[in-house]
């Protein structure tokens, strides 16, 4: 499943550099994240649920940052398994100074195995809410200015 998109935030890309890399905020920005703990440099351990309607999965995993420029990008690798199968995300997250503030753009794909044709079905439900979603996105979970 492919995902991208982005945000413009009222704050310099030093500023959103921070937040982005700071465990506290980068689980907020992990969808269905319940836990986040540092186990090394730029090496966390997670849990998350996830789910669209009745097929719901509670997955423990891990999350990397690699190839990281500061302040311009990095890209986050995110496994886990559960009950329902496994999945696995590379994230490439770039920060680009605009007027006014950062830009903030993610290109995610996402892959995920044993979980039958009914997640199939809810990935290209939540790739249709993703672009629907796009024109309004009204809220930023890095807790950085957004307009």
């Amino acid at each position: 499943m492919k995902l991208d998109g982005t945000a413009t935030l009222s704050a310099p890309p030093a500023e959103v550099w921070a937040a982005i890399t700071d465990p506290a905020v980068l689980a907020r920005t992990i969808p269905g994240c319940q836990g986040l703990e540092r186990t090394g440099e730029d090496e966390y351990a997670m849990t998350v649920s996830v789910g669209v309607g009745a097929i719901r999965g509670v997955y423990a995993g891990e999350v990397k940052l690699t190839d990281k420029q500061e302040p311009t990008r990095y890209v986050m690798h995110a496994s886990g398994s559960g009950g329902p199968g496994s999945v696995r995300a590379t994230v490439p997250i770039t920060l680009e100074a605009v007027d006014g503030g950062t830009k903030l753009t993610y290109d995610a794909d996402a892959v995920t195995a044993d979980l039958g044709p009914l997640v199939e079905l809810a990935q290209l439900q939540l790739s249709h809410l993703d672009r629907a979603a796009q024109p309004g996105l009204h809220q930023s979970p890095l807790g950085v200015g957004h307009p």
